[in-house]
């Protein structure tokens, strides 16, 4: 109906809005609610922060566990769509759980924090990357081609919202409501807004008799044999598996997951433990997040104009950097700093990952890639967290954790600087 009424609109940007909606929720769940949960809930149960760390690598390991069989749904027909709609509604149901921990089994059958384990951790993790993660990974650079750096970055501006959104939200809520009846509210609004927003989500153009771009049919064979196409070698996943490419930015993104998962959830309460109170803390992540917002476009716009795999590894020394220079912070100004270089840098691997895997491998099969390379990056991060919570838990402070972290940025940049674009064509592998 929408296509008829406006002929000339491309519906690749509905998909584009669902998913800057999408990563803003999942983004603002799995990483920067948990940071704000740290402190209220570890003190009400009185659990360590190794312990509730311990709920972000069951997160993580659950979401890796699934990846490569939700993977290839991404690649079907209404795959997409199904996966939302099913994938938000149990994360949906298991927020709503967390708001009930200590009271959903009588008998002491489980004890609050192995419910909070299994919510979270298990329930969370197995349903976060079909509510959301995957969209512009997978389905959006079906959608387009010329300038999918610009749509991804346009995209990717979601999941930079939710700093700027959840912190201060959740942290409002968790001092009038408490973190309870945070947790119900959240859980609820998710269902609501995102439920009817999966319904929109188509796999690819040609489902819908579009094509990339929106381009006219007539003009599609010029447009395949021009040289501006980036999209004409289609790799099965088999076939990326046997390129030394896919193995090197596998173990590149692994790493960025182990120096990514742990170190923003831990902002807040490093923030405070410097001195900082709670409040500036949080508003602290949610000023980052005005950078960050802008990053994610400044790099897309870069990725159409240089070759995405020199500027991600630009990008990931600047984080490096960032993380070092974070461990001096100790007053406002130092804050307001290193929130602008980190929102500044943090944009580029977001963008920058998916451009990367599109132009080697092509968009086809995205969803099946993405879903092999996934395992080894929820692997590593499922580890992050609990590494830098024990660490801290160890010495006291975060200097060793953030060393971890900052080590962590500088491999995966060395990693995809030797990732080479593979030379031949998928027909002759």
């Amino acid at each position: 109906m929408l296509l008829s009424k406006f002929p000339n609109f491309y519906y690749g940007w509905v998909v584009v809005a669902v998913a800057i909606i999408a990563g803003a929720f999942t983004a603002g769940i799995s990483v920067w609610c948990a940071g704000t949960f740290l402190v209220p809930m570890t003190e009400a149960f009185s659990w360590t922060r190794t312990e509730y760390s311990l709920g972000l690598a069951i997160r993580a390991l659950s979401t890796a566990f699934v990846a490569p069989w939700i993977g290839p749904w991404f690649d079907k027909p209404n795959g997409p769509r199904t996966l939302m709609t099913i994938s938000v509604s149990a994360m949906g149901l298991s927020m709503v759980g967390m708001g009930f921990i200590g009271d959903l089994f009588s008998f002491g059958i489980l004890s609050p924090l192995a419910q909070y384990y299994l919510l979270y951790g298990v329930v969370g993790g197995a349903a976060q990357m079909g509510a959301g993660m995957g969209l512009t990974q997978t389905v959006l650079p079906k959608w387009f081609i010329k300038k999918r750096g610009r749509v991804l970055g346009i995209a990717a501006t979601g999941s930079a919202l939710a700093p700027l959104i959840f912190p201060p939200m959740v942290q409002f809520f968790s001092d009038e409501f408490g973190f309870r009846h945070t947790w119900v509210i959240l859980g609820i609004s998710l269902m609501v807004i995102l439920v009817p927003l999966s319904r929109l989500v188509k796999t690819q153009p040609e489902d819908m008799g579009l094509l990339p771009d929106n381009n006219d049919p007539r003009t599609e064979e010029e447009t395949s044999n021009s040289k501006d196409n980036i999209d004409d070698g289609v790799y099965t996943r088999s076939m990326a598996v046997r390129t030394k490419a896919f193995w090197l930015l596998a173990a590149s993104f692994a790493f960025i997951s182990l120096g990514m998962a742990g170190y923003q959830v831990n902002w807040q309460p490093y923030f405070i433990d410097v001195g900082f109170s709670a409040s500036t803390a949080a508003y602290a992540v949610s000023f980052y997040a005005i950078f960050s917002i802008a990053s994610r476009l400044i790099w897309g716009f870069l990725g159409d104009q240089f070759h995405p795999r020199k500027l991600l590894v630009i990008g990931l020394l600047l984080i490096c950097s960032c993380v070092i220079f974070l461990q001096t912070v100790d007053s406002m100004t130092e804050l307001i700093i290193f929130g602008i270089f980190q929102g500044l840098s943090i944009g580029s691997f977001i963008i920058l990952e998916p451009l990367l895997v599109a132009r080697y491998f092509g968009r086809q099969n995205l969803g099946a890639i993405f879903g092999l390379m996934r395992p080894a990056m929820t692997l590593l991060g499922a580890s992050s967290p609990l590494v830098i919570a024990a660490l801290y838990d160890f010495q006291g402070t975060y200097v060793l954790a953030f060393a971890v972290v900052a080590m962590s940025w500088f491999l995966a940049a060395i990693l995809v600087g030797i990732a080479k674009e593979p030379k031949h064509k998928p027909e002759t592998l």
